[in-house]
């Protein structure tokens, strides 16, 4: 039962975004995220022996085209960096080479968020100011101390949960930890929970003796109107605080090819290793008279190496990964496809005619929504009001490849029916492939991606 005075406490939303999106988070930290996660995402075979199944998943390999695919879409919606009108205040431009105060430029951190909105689901940003107490400074001094807006990018695995009462969150909960000194040489990490509602915010410590936590600290926001918290969530919300991924079904199509490539591997692995068969042995009368040599009293005994020879299985095993590993490929590029009119959601009505009406353009002009809010909630702090204007690039055409044509030409790939140098030249000819490529030099760059990594094939199409 959920404790709801617990400040601790994880929201029925926050559990449900976590199961939502445990397979992209897996995929996302790699290899040995998916091996670390064992059985979750790769089953063991029936009466599998628990050292046999160790030493499967530890020679199992990831072809990792959801992460891939996540990089090469933020590449595509950030290829011309993000246009910034004259609109922009000069109080709020000045910080747009440093929005942080570490360093990071609003562009480092708009790239940032889309790649995790789209890789986890939501992507958390927070505007906050160093505490001046209750003195007033004019912004010389200010400037002189350092004091200044700045912004902080929240993993959304920290967001405890959160009050939303008519569309508006009243107040966020989220989890940080603090390093404290310990004894008279260490060190320790103590949890915290930070408590963000408008104007304020509230820390708590935990005390492990008593077992809760305890009030630590508190402050105030300048900005009392809303929390100073915005959220990207480009897919299917679960709520205002929460979403699913936008690419579940590349996720979940990669897992497919995680378990295939491990039942391969493990098959290739016995086939290429000889094993000893042998007749006529008596174990009890065996003499070992040197090492690695093995006699025996018996006449007929005989004893030799002994290979499988390959078979249907292993046949149908590389198939079905070579099946996979193209509708991964043709996955990602869909996305850069204009999408079936007849379900247009808020989001596609507010992109112009003018603009692709494909998946990720309508990611982008979701993100658009929220690096426009961030910077409304940075101006907030500096007392200035700024207007949106903030764009990104939102047209992916492929020239004149429909989805239905693209899916025709993986199937001719798969049955082998066209070659890889055919389609390439024929996505040339309708203008989804850029002149200036070569196939040699594109056939070379496929085989040196491990095998042409299916997201890389979307590596070819530019954006026009």
């Amino acid at each position: 039962m959920i404790d709801y005075d617990d400040v601790a406490h994880v929201s029925e939303d926050k559990s449900a975004y976590d199961e939502a999106v445990k397979p992209g988070v897996c995929l996302l930290g790699g290899e040995p995220a998916m091996k670390a996660a064992g059985d979750t995402f790769l089953p063991p075979a029936y009466m599998e022996d628990d050292d046999v199944y160790r030493a499967r998943l530890a020679g199992s390999t990831l072809l990792n085209g959801y992460k891939k695919t996540v990089q090469l879409m933020t590449g595509h919606v950030f290829k011309k960096g993000f246009h910034v009108s004259d609109d922009m205040p000069d109080d709020v431009k000045q910080y747009m080479g440093d929005l942080t105060g570490t360093g990071e430029s609003a562009s480092i951190v708009a790239r940032k968020s889309f790649q995790f909105g789209l890789g986890r689901g939501v992507a958390v940003a927070m505007v906050d100011a160093p505490a001046v107490g209750k003195a007033k400074l004019s912004k010389k001094m200010e400037a002189e101390l350092g004091i200044r807006p700045f912004v902080r990018m929240i993993n959304p695995d920290d967001v405890l949960g959160g009050i939303v009462e008519d569309g508006k969150i009243l107040q966020v909960r989220v989890a940080e930890t603090k390093t404290v000194k310990e004894g008279l040489y260490g060190t320790k990490r103590v949890k915290m929970v930070r408590v963000i509602e408008p104007g304020q915010w509230r820390l708590y410590r935990e005390d492990a003796k008593a077992g809760k936590y305890v009030e630590d600290s508190t402050g105030t926001f300048s900005v009392t109107d809303r929390v100073p918290l915005s959220f990207f969530i480009p897919g299917k919300r679960i709520s205002p605080l929460y979403g699913k991924l936008p690419l579940a079904d590349l996720a979940y199509l990669n897992l497919a090819h995680w378990r295939s490539q491990s039942d391969q591997n493990n098959i290739l692995h016995h086939m290429r290793v000889p094993f000893i068969a042998s007749r006529g042995y008596d174990l009890k009368e065996m003499v070992r008279e040197a090492r690695l040599m093995i006699n025996s009293n018996t006449e007929w005994a005989q004893m030799g190496y002994v290979e499988i020879k390959g078979g249907g299985g292993v046949d149908a095993g590389l198939k079905d990964i070579e099946s996979i590993e193209r509708r991964m490929a043709l996955y990602g590029l869909q996305q850069l496809l204009p999408q079936a009119p007849g379900n247009a959601t808020a989001t596609e009505k507010v992109i112009t005619t003018t603009e692709t009406n494909s998946a990720l353009s309508m990611w982008a002009s979701e993100f658009e929504f929220f690096i426009n809010d961030l910077m409304g909630l940075f101006g907030k702090f500096l007392g200035v009001e700024v207007p949106a204007c903030i764009t990104v690039d939102k047209d992916y055409t492929l020239g004149g490849v429909s989805t239905e044509l693209l899916t025709a030409y993986y199937s001719s790939l798969d049955g082998r029916v066209m070659s890889r140098r055919l389609v390439f030249e024929e996505l040339q000819r309708r203008g989804a492939v850029n002149d200036n490529e070569e196939w040699e030099v594109v056939d070379a760059e496929i085989e040196d991606d491990q095998r042409g990594d299916p997201a890389g094939l979307s590596g070819f199409f530019d954006n026009k």
